[in-house]
């Protein structure tokens, strides 16, 4: 499949063969495949800075909506796949059970208020480990990572 902006073509016909060059390379393919997370991390710590006090639209549920918007705009722009979403779906909804939990035996609280929310976990946070999720599909599929051998039946 093809990214929207052939990054990884226009990479691959630039960078040399030797190794600097894929050194450069695989670098890059770790940062491209870390965009998820290293999005939905820099939206976290900037609303934690200067989100305004009084603002009408609650932080929680600002982080839960953009977060929806990029992973919108990276399907749009087929920068993921829709396997790659459905892997991020089952991993946000992995962390928001246990966020529920956690949240629920007592050890985390989430202070701020919110409307997104399933018990008390804002559903924002479920994109946290998602963004874990989005890093293990997409670096799986630019690195072209495949598994040859699998566990025979009788082991499992």
């Amino acid at each position: 499949m093809k990214s929207a902006f052939g990054l990884k073509t226009m990479c691959l016909q630039t960078v040399s063969t030797d190794s600097y060059g894929s050194f450069f390379l695989f670098g890059f393919k770790q940062g491209w495949a870390c965009l998820f997370g290293a999005i939905i991390l820099s939206l976290v710590l900037l609303t934690k800075w200067f989100w305004p006090p009084h603002a009408v639209l609650a932080r929680y549920d600002f982080l839960f909506l953009s977060a929806l918007t990029v992973q919108a705009l990276l399907l749009i722009l087929r920068m993921e796949t829709v396997r790659e979403a459905k892997v991020i779906l089952i991993f946000h909804i992995v962390g928001t059970l246990m966020e529920l939990f956690k949240t629920g035996v007592g050890s985390w609280t989430y202070p701020e208020n919110n409307f997104f929310r399933l018990g008390h976990v804002p559903l924002f946070s479920g994109f946290m480990y998602a963004s874990v999720g989005s890093y293990m599909a997409r670096i799986t599929r630019i690195l072209t990572c495949a598994t040859h051998t699998t566990p025979t039946q009788e082991l499992l």
